[in-house]
Parts: structure tokens; C-alpha cells; sequence
């Protein structure tokens, strides 16, 4: 009998060591898919605001509307328009700070409390537009 007690409480003290490190897993997971869905977000709402200046007049402030209309669920105060022209393409750079509930995640990246993420699209301007 002593035996299987002595078994009960070591099985306990084995998962509380190992319970917090699975909880950060579990937690890394779920950022990195947020992370993740906010990077496909980004991706296509440069997309849109790239095709936006290829085919309409091209303006920063529409570009950044339609950059931000399709971006709606993030926080626009964390992203960073740049849209920009030549004579043939149009290329807009987009950098949103990501922040992750992840503890200590940016730390290790070497960050401050936050993730850069940038996304970049350049398209050509049809002749008939430019």
C-alpha cells in the first residue's frame, strides 16, 4: 500500500512541473494562429488597396481607405500605409504591430511588447491608366 501512494504523489508533483509548460504551448498555438490570421487579413487587404491604384486614379488617402476597409477587424492605429508610385508600378507596404498574448514571446524575438508585420504588393499599371 505505502507503494501506490508514494506513486499517487509523484504522478501529482510530475504534473504540476509539466502542466505550466504545456499550458504555454497551448497558448503559443493559439497566438501564432492569430498571428497568422492577421497576416492573411493584411495580404489580401494590400492586395485589394494594390489593385485599387492600378485601375482608379492614383491617391493615398482612397489607397489607405481601401487598405483599411478591408482590414476592418484590426486596429488601424497599429498599421502603417505606404503607398507609392513609379512610372509603371505601384507598390504598397503595409506594417502592422502585432501583439501577442503569448507571455514573453516578443522578449525572445527581440521586440518590444509588439511584432512587426509587413506585407508588400507591387503591380503593374496598365498603359491604358497611366
Amino acid at each position: 500500500m505505502k507503494t501506490r501512494k508514494r506513486g499517487l504523489g509523484q504522478a501529482l508533483v510530475e504534473f504540476a512541473l509539466l502542466i505550466p509548460l504545456f499550458i504555454l504551448i497551448v497558448i503559443l498555438f493559439i497566438d501564432l494562429g492569430r498571428a497568422t490570421s492577421v497576416y492573411i487579413q493584411l495580404s489580401n487587404a494590400v492586395r485589394e488597396g494594390t489593385r485599387y491604384a492600378i485601375v482608379h486614379q492614383f491617391d493615398e488617402e482612397n489607397i489607405t481607405d481601401v487598405v483599411h476597409q478591408y482590414s476592418q477587424s484590426l486596429d488601424h492605429n497599429q498599421m502603417t500605409v505606404a503607398p507609392s508610385r513609379d512610372t509603371t508600378t505601384v507598390t504598397i507596404v503595409v506594417t502592422y504591430l502585432y501583439s501577442p498574448i503569448t507571455p514573453g514571446l516578443p522578449w525572445l524575438l527581440g521586440g518590444a511588447g509588439v511584432i512587426p508585420l509587413n506585407v508588400q504588393s507591387t503591380a503593374t499599371i496598365s498603359p491604358l491608366y497611366q
